[in-house]
């Protein structure tokens, strides 16, 4: 068995770790920003390594008159290192020459406090057949809007081999990861509802954030630009702003509610109970101050010169 890390970030793969290294690129990843090591490029600066195999024998008289051996692969994270962007990590077991996980027994994880050794979580699979799949998604660290990490159980199988995990990555992505694409066609229905109660059209509806809070709840923010002309810009801002306030008073109709469900129940054919979802007060303001926040990633490269490389051109 092989056990491989996949990082994963709101846009999509941030790195894929095993014991052969860093396979990031394999996956579409632009590593072309990250430093380079002797068995690939890191783009996680460190934060995930893989430690090495640890086997013994059977602990029991049957295991080991069946000449079982009992195999552990270790996997060290320093979330403390992580890129912010990081908010998933998958951690999968995938079989390697017999490629079917029925011959394995017991399989299981756990995770470790490595600076205490407290247990945090840990699971074992007892069934004696498993499945003719290759590869299972084993369990899941993730973090919410919150900024706290979490850990949960997966148990997810699929096909593929520790060298081609594509088929995870499509599974992943039928579990609603990246979380971005996810969340974009969540947010979708949402404007699109908006704009069809209002009866604007599709540029005046616009995306402004959307996230989850630490109790799994899905908050999709937006903005409507007001304008008195499709090809003039206001000059009374009075005006714009009595415009807003009419639009406020729509938005806050029992109706705005019923337009988002029928659109959820359009695009995924599923039903969502009304007190599933939540319209929060509408702000009216004029735009007038902006802020905008340039930022980037840096991680520790060692270098023989003693020149400063973490700067950027202020363009």
């Amino acid at each position: 068995m092989d056990a491989t890390c996949i990082a994963m970030g709101a846009d999509g793969v941030v790195e894929v770790v095993n014991a052969r290294g860093f396979h990031g690129a394999a996956y579409g990843v632009d590593q072309t920003a990250y430093r380079l090591q002797s068995k690939g490029v890191d783009s996680l600066f460190g934060a995930i390594s893989h430690l090495g195999t640890e086997r013994q024998k059977g602990t029991d008289l049957q295991s080991t008159l069946e000449k079982q051996m009992l195999c552990k692969q270790l996997m060290q994270v320093r979330l403390d290192l992580l890129p912010e962007r990081v908010t998933d990590l998958f951690f999968v077991l995938a079989a390697t020459n017999s490629r079917e996980l029925s011959k394995f027994q017991h399989l299981g994880f756990r995770v470790v406090d490595s600076d205490i050794g407290a247990n945090l979580a840990h699971k074992e699979d007892h069934r004696l057949q498993l499945t003719f799949e290759a590869v299972v998604i084993m369990c899941a660290i993730y973090k919410l809007g919150d900024g706290y990490w979490r850990i949960g159980s997966m148990d997810v199988t699929c096909s593929g081999s520790p060298r081609d995990l594509k088929t995870a990555l499509m599974k992943l992505e039928e579990l609603g990861f990246p979380r971005k694409h996810e969340r974009a066609s969540q947010e979708h229905m949402v404007l699109e509802a908006v704009r069809k109660h209002l009866e604007l059209p599709r540029q005046c509806v616009k995306p402004a954030d959307v996230h989850v809070d630490s109790s799994n709840c899905m908050h999709v923010q937006y903005a409507i630009e007001v304008t008195t002309s499709e090809h003039e810009e206001l000059s009374d801002a009075s005006e714009a702003m009595a415009k807003g306030f009419q639009l406020k008073d729509s938005l806050e109709m029992p109706k705005l509610k019923e337009a988002i469900l029928e659109e959820m129940l359009r695009f995924t054919n599923e039903k969502v109970k009304p007190e599933r979802l939540r319209i929060l007060p509408v702000v009216v303001k004029p735009l007038g101050d902006l802020r905008v926040e340039v930022r980037w990633e840096f991680g520790e490269v060692k270098r023989t010169d003693n020149k400063d490389h973490s700067y950027l051109a202020g363009a």
